[in-house]
């Protein structure tokens, strides 16, 4: 049972790892913060927008628009 709980930490910690390297090829800092909090933090849009201070809306579509357009 420890063996297959170490297997999938380790599984995970891959791709947190690869899913911070996507995160930090983004050039528009404001996407990056977004996209940080919501993948990597898993915050409400809510509360990303108050940090941000941007509607909760405009944060997810702004992250949508930059998903769309990457070339993956």
């Amino acid at each position: 049972l420890l063996e297959k709980l170490n297997q999938k930490i380790e599984k995970y910690t891959e791709e947190l790892i690869r899913i911070e390297g996507i995160i930090d090829t983004i050039d528009d800092i404001e996407v990056k913060a977004i996209a940080r909090m919501r993948v990597i933090q898993n915050m409400k849009w809510e509360d990303i927008g108050e940090q941000v201070h941007l509607e909760r809306t405009t944060c997810s579509k702004k992250l949508r628009k930059y998903i769309d357009s990457m070339d993956i």
